[in-house]
């Protein structure tokens, strides 16, 4: 196996520093979680976006202008993520939605199911940072299920469209530096996330993985890629780097 950081720069392939970064930051979690020393951002109120329950406490999630995620993946993601350079996808929108565009990523393509959610997070976005920021750096597509009225979560007839985004073209595979899956459907998202995501140095995010029915779309991912599980006793949330073979550094955590 290739050890990418000692590589020179002239033997340097794009997505190996992202891969650097991933090792260098999860040996900062492992090292200062147990002490409790974990950054959390200041919540600017301006800034919020949702609510929390109680017991989604900043030092094991994050905050209303952070992703609803596990601490750690928000340290890690906020180490791999270079500002103003990560073109981003999302399904599902919110506080995550702020944290990317305000300075951890340059364009954000957002997919939202929830009619009502959609037009509250367009007014959001343009209340906070500004409508022609909005226009610039933010694509959001609301895709309603179908049939309207379905009550299901996971049904990917269902949410056939919403998982297909058929919005992106062709083209647009192998493009994206960071995909997160935390809305419908999210086993059939996978396979389009799969796609969608950079070979090397793409970063790929899904939350809730303790639950049991995600466990096909988890073994979707290629084994030889660097995953990362952030779990604390309120949400597991995995955060994968792909790598070719042989070039994916020390290995997974």
């Amino acid at each position: 196996m290739t050890d990418i950081g000692a590589a020179t720069a002239a033997q340097q392939q794009p997505g190996d520093d992202v891969i650097q970064r991933f090792h260098w930051a999860v040996r900062y979690i492992n090292a200062t979680s147990p002490r409790g020393v974990q950054p959390i951002w200041r919540c600017p109120a301006d800034m919020r976006v949702g609510g929390r329950p109680k017991r989604h406490v900043p030092h094991l999630i994050g905050s209303t202008c952070e992703p609803w995620i596990a601490r750690n993946a928000i340290t890690l993601l906020h180490e791999l993520l270079l500002p103003g350079t990560a073109k981003a996808l999302e399904w599902s929108t919110g506080s995550s939605t702020t944290w990317l565009l305000n300075g951890h990523v340059a364009s954000l393509v957002s997919i939202e199911h929830h009619p009502g959610w959609a037009a509250d997070m367009q007014r959001n976005i343009e209340r906070i940072f500004g409508a022609d920021f909005a226009q610039e750096r933010w694509q959001l597509r609301h895709i309603p299920t179908d049939p309207p009225d379905s009550r299901s979560s996971e049904d990917p007839q269902v949410f056939a469209e919403y998982v297909k985004a058929a919005f992106i073209p062709d083209s647009a595979a192998g493009t994206f530096d960071f995909v997160s899956i935390d809305g419908r459907a999210r086993v059939a998202c996978f396979t389009r996330a799969l796609q969608l995501l950079k070979p090397h140095g793409g970063v790929l995010m899904l939350d809730n993985a303790e639950r049991s029915y995600y466990r096909s779309g988890i073994e979707s991912v290629p084994r030889h890629w660097l995953r990362y599980n952030a779990v604390n006793e309120e949400d597991t949330t995995i955060v994968w780097v792909s790598c070719v073979p042989r070039r994916c550094g020390r290995g997974s955590s």
